[in-house]
């Protein structure tokens, strides 16, 4: 709650200070990225050098090597070495030889260790006699090779060693047969001509004395400079010399210099600009904020008036402002308007909040109720044993998730006015300053129900009381035409006749009437069975073709054999009787009447239809043939209109089995009812 309370102006200032914050942070992180790359730049090149450096020095001690492989398998070296015969070795291992090598010496034992041959190139009185201990011929005894540093009082020599063989045994497998030495003097020209091949600064020093703090490889950024050390072991693999490299980056160096000189004037560059950035803010967006803040908080315009006629964001804000000004006082009329409909609906409202208390409630709603408004809003609905009993508690719950419902007919008993009522009840969800309501209707249906209640009794009453007297008139007719039999004219046959047909039509008007009545209450139950439609049309032809024969009407049944469909065999032979007695009523003598079945694949459906070729149904007959008591007068009916309840039934009956019934006429032309029934 807090961060509500600070102002936007402050927090305007704060992200302000944040902003010179963040923007010295970033410019000293990437000052950080810059030196770390930098320093990443740096130990790859100075491990490259030492990379070069190493590799130079293999290519150097090379030639050493080279030699002291050449000539340690060679017969005739093995042959003078065993004779003693110096002028062979004077020959063959001579000043030249150690031009062409570059080496500056070479010393050769025999195979029992005692000098041989040596000859050297080394100047000013360097030359010495080299005096190994007993384990360097050992070392060599075991290994065939070695490559070590010896110290001499001439300097430090590098010495690459082997033993001799005879020229066949080019692994040396046999016993060696004498020790040859090829030497080079790590003499300050040597170093100083290492130094330039490298383009580094190389000094010799003893080992393990720690010079200037280095131990390891070191980089001096500031100035450019890597240094880095090599050992130079004894024959004892022990550390002898120490090499100290040191290697200047003229890259790193002028790149230092660079960003020595260019940072100052790119921080200043920056400062200008975050100052510059700053001062727009604050003119463009905190002094129009400030002026917002000031009339909204005091409700006085004229802070805005300046402000209203600039073509900025902050402008349109302000004219915003002023329109809200001018609509708050619309909406205030209107909310006092909407509040007059509210308290004056004919029906129940109120509303409902997130914890189920009650926020508002009309006076037709305490009236339906029963209940004060004290009482009526002291309530929480989800913990009210009524509303909990009739499942309302749950259904106002889902309206809150973004649901609705509608409830019709239901018998409600108030705990508190102890008022039973019935109800038709909806509630749908709402947003009232950024919190969901539940807003609920009620219409008080009791009068109504009692009244359908009355009529529904009415009907089964006279349904019953009529049912027994007809049965006894059909019967007596029957029982009389069987008596008299031939003796009856033509005229009484007739007679008896329409006697019989119109009992039948008055029995099938309280069927009708009776099953309506069920398809209403939802007791209506069907049992489905599988049936044929065209022996099904066969069946229902032919008990009317007597009423067709008499005004000279036929019949024309188009329906494949194998149509079978899934239905209530009574009631869809009572729908389709309806519908061709209906279709005879209304068809002039010496007409067809068309009955059609087909299925329709598409929409996995069959399709029936009854055609007639009579006056047709006018227009604004249409849309309410289907309701009950509404009967289409024609002069072809000949009095025969029914009550308007045979279509009433083949609707519900048809919607009963999921199908769907409607109708298709032009008068004078004719009409066609069609109707379908779902597959399975």
């Amino acid at each position: 709650m807090k961060n509500h309370a600070i102002k936007v102006q402050t927090r305007l200032i704060y992200s302000l200070i944040l902003l010179v914050f963040i923007f010295l942070s970033v410019f000293i992180s990437f000052r950080n990225i810059e030196k770390k790359a930098t320093i990443l730049l740096f130990e790859k090149n100075a491990k490259e050098k030492e990379r070069v450096f190493d590799k130079l020095l293999k290519l150097r001690g090379a030639s050493l090597g080279a030699l002291v492989f050449d000539y340690t398998y060679w017969d005739e070296m093995l042959s003078a070495v065993n004779n003693d015969d110096k002028s062979w070795a004077a020959t063959y291992v001579s000043a030249n030889t150690l031009s062409t090598y570059n080496i500056n010496g070479v010393w050769i034992y025999n195979v029992r260790r005692q000098p041989y041959y040596f000859i050297d190139n080394l100047k000013d009185n360097k030359s010495v006699d080299l005096h190994f201990p007993p384990a360097v011929f050992d070392i060599l005894f075991q290994k065939r090779f070695a490559h070590f540093f010896f110290q001499t009082p001439a300097g430090l020599m590098e010495i690459h060693a082997a033993t001799i063989h005879p020229g066949k045994d080019v692994e040396r497998k046999s016993e060696p047969q004498g020790y040859f030495f090829a030497v080079r003097l790590w003499s300050d020209t040597y170093i100083k001509e290492l130094s330039e091949l490298t383009d580094s600064r190389i000094q010799l020093r003893p080992w393990g004395n720690d010079i200037n703090g280095i131990k390891a490889t070191r980089l001096d950024l500031k100035n450019g400079i890597s240094t880095f050390l090599r050992d130079l072991d004894s024959w004892e693999k022990k550390p002898l010399k120490q090499l100290i490299i040191s290697r200047t980056s003229e890259e790193i160096r002028e790149f230092n210099e660079t960003s020595k000189k260019y940072f100052p004037l790119l921080f200043i560059f920056a400062g200008t600009l975050l100052i510059l950035f700053i001062s727009i803010i604050i003119g463009w967006v905190f002094l129009p904020l400030y002026s917002i803040s000031t009339a909204l908080r005091n409700a006085d315009l004229k802070y805005l008036r300046q402000l209203k006629e600039e073509k900025t964001e902050f402008g349109d804000i302000a004219r915003l402002i002023f329109d809200s000004f001018r609509q708050k006082e619309e909406i205030q009329r209107l909310y006092k308007m909407t509040r007059d409909i509210l308290e004056r609906a004919p029906f129940g409202i109120y509303v409902v909040n997130e914890e189920g208390g009650i926020d508002y409630v009309n006076p037709a709603m305490l009236e339906i109720s029963g209940d004060s408004e004290e009482q009526f809003k002291n309530l929480c609905i989800f913990d009210f044993p009524a509303y909990k009993e009739t499942g309302l508690s749950d259904k106002i719950k889902a309206v809150f998730e973004g649901g609705s419902f509608h409830v019709k007919s239901l018998k409600y008993a108030s705990h508190l006015s102890k008022k039973t009522t019935v109800r038709n009840m909806s509630g749908i969800p709402f947003k009232e300053e950024g919190r969901t309501k539940a807003l609920i209707f009620v219409e008080d249906v009791t009068e109504r129900e009692n009244l359908e209640q009355m009529k529904t009794s009415l009907i089964q009453m006279i349904v019953h009381d009529l049912n027994n007297p007809l049965a006894g008139i059909l019967g007596n007719a029957q029982v009389v035409q069987m008596e008299l039999g031939n003796s009856l004219s033509e005229e009484q046959k007739n007679s008896f006749y329409w006697i019989m047909y119109g009992v039948q039509e008055m029995q099938n008007m309280i069927s009708n009437l009776l099953d309506i009545n069920k398809m209403e209450e939802g007791k209506f139950k069907l049992r489905p069975e599988e049936v044929g439609l065209s022996v099904l049309f066969g069946e229902i032809v032919n008990i009317l073709k007597v009423v067709a024969q008499q005004e000279k009407k036929t019949f024309c049944i188009e329906a494949a054999p194998d149509l079978v469909v899934r239905a209530d065999r009574d009631i869809l032979k009572r729908v389709i009787s309806n519908l061709i007695g209906n279709a005879l009523k209304f068809t002039p003598a010496g007409s067809q009447i068309k009955l059609e079945a087909r299925y329709d694949k598409e929409g996995r459906q069959f399709i029936l239809d009854v055609k007639d070729q009579g006056m047709g149904i006018p227009e604004e007959y249409l849309s309410r043939v289907f309701d009950k008591f509404i009967q289409v007068e024609s002069a072809q009916a000949k009095g025969r209109t029914g009550k308007g309840l045979g279509l009433t039934f083949c609707k519900m009956a048809v919607e009963a089995h999921g199908g769907r019934i409607w109708v298709e006429s032009e008068v004078g032309k004719g009409t066609t009812f069609y109707f379908t029934l779902p597959v399975g």
